[in-house]
């Protein structure tokens, strides 16, 4: 970490690239075969083994006093759908947040995105999720891969959570906007995906949701340290989540009128 940064930068940090397109919530005994390629589905056993294997070297488990779940795009939805369980292997006295950027995926049929509900109809024929997803929500929906949707889960999740989003997220509504009908398109996305999100929140949820036109947030210092919502940055407004249990829930102006993230060439992306 960067040790110059006064509220975080001693901090240890362990990058964990993705490889389960289940968003590490799989769990079947037998292969499948795709495209002539033997394929394991084993998303909850490895996320168990990664953070047994950190506990082996530096403790996680064992000695944790504050942790961060972070993670963007499909590793920000793995938050929605695996904080609680890992908050469960953690040590009962630490403070554990969630902070997913650019993970609220809709999956909307009826908003045309390009990941809809079929898709994951068809990976929860593969996958086995079901064992890993939370009991509350499994109980409350007929339809049990409505429990892969973020929007879904959060309202279970009993832990601090910091949602990073753009409510013009491009990997959701990439639409030229050149071309006829984009704008009234994405104006559209941005309306409904903040009317999901705050029907969704719990009493510990902040929302930092920019207008800026892209995918990912919380990568890089301009991000970061550069894109102002109501007076804020990401960085100060997540210090104040973290470390004074604020709460605020800030939706930015419409696109695109916030200046900090005009230069779409430097901006967004991981």
């Amino acid at each position: 970490m960067n040790v110059s940064e006064p509220h975080f930068g001693n901090w240890s940090m362990a990058f964990v690239e993705y490889c389960d397109g289940s968003s590490w919530t799989s769990n079947r005994s037998d292969s499948t075969t795709t495209g002539g390629v033997t394929v394991w589905h084993r998303g909850r056993p490895n996320l168990l083994s990664i953070f047994q294997d950190l506990d082996r070297t530096v403790k996680v488990l064992s000695q944790s006093t504050d942790v961060v779940l972070t993670g963007t795009s499909a590793g920000g939805m793995a938050e929605y759908l695996n904080g609680k369980y890992i908050r469960g292997l953690l040590p009962a006295t630490a403070n554990v947040v969630l902070l997913p950027d650019a993970g609220f995926f809709l999956f909307a049929d009826e908003q045309s995105l390009p990941y809809n509900h079929q898709d994951l109809e068809n990976g929860w024929k593969i996958w086995n999720s079901k064992p890993a997803l939370d009991p509350q929500c499994i109980a409350s929906r007929p339809d049990h891969v409505d429990c892969m949707i973020p929007k879904n889960q959060l309202p279970f999740i009993d832990l601090p959570v910091f949602i990073m989003q753009s409510l013009y997220d491009t990997a959701q509504n990439g639409c030229d906007t050149s071309t006829p009908g984009c704008n009234a398109s994405i104006a559209e996305y941005r309306t409904w995906l903040e009317t999901n999100i705050t029907a969704s929140v719990t009493p510990k949820t902040a929302v930092f949701a920019t207008a800026c036109r892209q995918h990912e947030e919380s990568c890089k210092d301009v991000d970061w340290d550069g894109i102002h919502v109501n007076g804020e940055t990401a960085a100060s407004a997540f210090y104040k989540f973290y470390y004074n249990g604020d709460y605020t829930r800030s939706f930015d102006v419409d696109w695109p009128g916030n200046p900090t993230c005009a230069n779409i060439a430097k901006h967004g992306g991981c």
